[in-house]
Formats: structure tokens, sequence, C-alpha cells
């Protein structure tokens, strides 16, 4: 999707998540959800996106910053259920879903946006089991 929109992807992970510390489908979940409106978003303002992931032996962290801010108005609603700014092309249940999983796993999700660039980016807690388990 990112080529079809002439969006260029730029990685950095050093994560291995060899032990990750929710289910992977669930992390995978969180950060596809993030990526693809990344993508729409850099799709509209013509630009890139960027991607960070990266871990300690506290917390698995991430990322996502895309060009295209976001009415700072709006920003209080982003993780609400229903709510959309893509218009009828949105269901306005993804970021609501992002924020909640990131919660029952006591993770935290904020968001930075303003001068053409909106920023996603938290960290989702190593639990005490994998913890002890890595010594």
């Amino acid at each position: 999707k990112a080529t079809e929109s002439n969006i260029n992807l730029e990685f950095h992970i050093t994560a291995r998540l060899e032990n990750p510390p929710i289910p992977a489908w669930e992390l995978c979940r969180i950060l596809s959800n993030l990526l693809d409106n990344a993508i729409f978003a850099a799709a509209e303002a013509g630009g890139s996106v960027h991607i960070t992931l990266r871990e300690d032996i506290n917390s698995v962290y991430f990322s996502i910053e895309n060009s295209g801010s976001i009415d700072k108005e709006l920003v209080e609603k982003i993780f609400e259920p229903g709510f959309t700014t893509k218009g009828d092309r949105g269901t306005g249940m993804g970021l609501f879903i992002v924020k909640e999983t990131m919660e029952k796993y006591n993770g935290q999700i904020s968001i930075d946006t303003g001068a053409g660039l909106t920023r996603f980016y938290g960290y989702i807690p190593t639990s005490h089991k994998n913890i002890t388990n890595d010594i």
C-alpha cells in the first residue's frame, strides 16, 4: 500500500522480540493498525513514514511517525470508539482497540502532532515472569 501511494517507509528496528510481553498477534494488531493509519495519513499529505521498534529488559518501545498532522482539537477524541478522521473510509475502531489493548497489558500510548508531523509512541512493559526467565 505504501509503494502504491509513493510513501517512503523507513524502519529502525533493534528489538528481537524473542519473548514478547504480549501475545504476538496482539502486538501485530497494535503495530499494523498504527502503520496502516500512518500510511493513509502520509498518502493524504504526501510524504513518509518512520517506524522505530526497540526493547530493553523492562519494556518494548515503538514509535510510528508520518507526515501530516491532526488538528489539536481532535487529538483528545482520537482514541474514542467510533471516532475517525477518514470519513466513510474508516470505522473509528482501530485506535480505540490499540489503546484498549495497550492498557490491558499495562502499556501506554501517546500522540504528538503539529508542524506537518504526527507521531504515535508508547511502550508495553515486560512482565515480571519474563524478566525472571531472562536473568
